[in-house]
């Protein structure tokens, strides 16, 4: 099936913003937490002015950064604002993510210290002390990792949070009720196929396109799940459902870029996961992907969800990783947990 044009998206990257809820360590009832505020994939480092200005921030801007993986362009890990403890007021208090550094010669060694929901609900502030500035940027450095998909888990979950209450309810009960996939779609998002054993939804603009497709078979074993098979999985999906205008092209892997592979679990449910770059066979166009395969137990197949992003003018880091949050959120139900509502279940395209 011919594809929607591979040419809008961007749901951008807005400023989330979110309700009130019941604040940790207040000795009187309860409080509303106040909303976060800056951008998504934007922290705030608070430092002394020695630190920033000098070889030590200049270590945390390099860590911080780092190019994000799997995109055609350089595009920083995360955006970063610094600022001083003095500076650190109201400002900056409620900001999404936070990274304090706090020096003290009376200490004996560093260490980082992760918090939620301090000044405003989904929050997170790390705090990294130690006996002098070049002792805590180690430690940062050495706790490289944790830090960062702590980071990343972060920004996920609150998009996560956003789709669960913006989502279409006529998209999800269309996907619920063809499918046995629930899936909370924000509004703007529309069903461009849906068939047995595929669902496709897409976001466009004038300009980008954001895109998940959702691809169930009857599989079992773990061969499903290894990088070769994903690899072959999406190539030969893509090559029949996404097509460019031109005749004779269609999406597939672009092999000069590695294809980035790992196995993981969230929430109780195992996955593989593979990213990497798309390109338009025989034409002209290409971007970024991610696909996740899970196994669903209730029905006995797999299930591979792909998303990819088409943005030729634009930073994709921000969108790639709203169509990532989307793919987590997928969950499966049995037949006899699918209520069909209306009269009749929505005709199939």
């Amino acid at each position: 099936m011919e594809m929607k044009r591979i040419a809008a998206f961007c749901f951008a990257a807005l400023v989330v913003v979110f309700s009130g809820c019941r604040g940790k360590g207040d000795s009187t009832a309860s409080r509303v937490m106040a909303n976060v505020t800056g951008s998504s994939g934007e922290i705030v480092i608070v430092a002394e002015k020695y630190i920033h200005d000098g070889p030590d921030g200049e270590r945390l801007m390099k860590l911080f950064q780092e190019a994000a993986p799997a995109l055609p362009q350089y595009e920083p890990m995360f955006n970063i604002l610094t600022v001083t403890p003095a500076s650190y007021g109201k400002l900056y208090q409620n900001h999404r993510n936070v990274l304090i550094l706090s020096v003290d010669p009376a200490l004996q060694e560093s260490k980082v210290v992760f918090q939620t929901d301090v000044y405003a609900r989904s929050q997170l502030v790390l705090k990294a002390t130690g006996p002098d500035g070049a002792s805590v940027v180690d430690e940062i450095e050495r706790m490289k990792v944790p830090i960062t998909e702590k980071l990343l888990s972060a920004e996920r979950e609150r998009w996560m949070s956003y789709y669960k209450r913006t989502q279409s309810s006529h998209t999800f009960n269309r996907l619920r009720d063809q499918h046995g996939i629930s899936m909370p779609v924000p509004a703007g998002y529309t069903i461009d196929v849906t068939k047995p054993g595929l669902a496709w939804v897409a976001l466009e603009t004038p300009t980008t396109t954001q895109s998940v497709i959702l691809h169930y078979f009857k599989a079992s074993g773990s061969s499903v799940f290894t990088r070769d098979s994903m690899i072959m999985i999406r190539n030969r999906l893509t090559r029949d459902e996404v097509k460019g205008e031109a005749p004779g092209t269609y999406m597939g892997i672009e092999e000069l870029y590695p294809v980035q592979y790992r196995v993981f679990s969230h929430n109780g449910r195992n996955y593989a996961e593979i990213r990497g770059l798309w390109t338009l066979v025989n034409g002209f166009m290409g971007g970024p992907f991610i696909s996740l395969m899970t196994y669903d137990e209730k029905n006995r197949r797999a299930v591979f969800l792909d998303g990819f992003v088409y943005a030729p003018n634009d930073n994709k880091r921000d969108l790639m990783r709203q169509v990532e949050a989307l793919l987590y959120l997928a969950d499966f139900h049995s037949p006899e947990e699918v209520t069909v509502v209306g009269t009749k279940p929505a005709e199939k395209k």
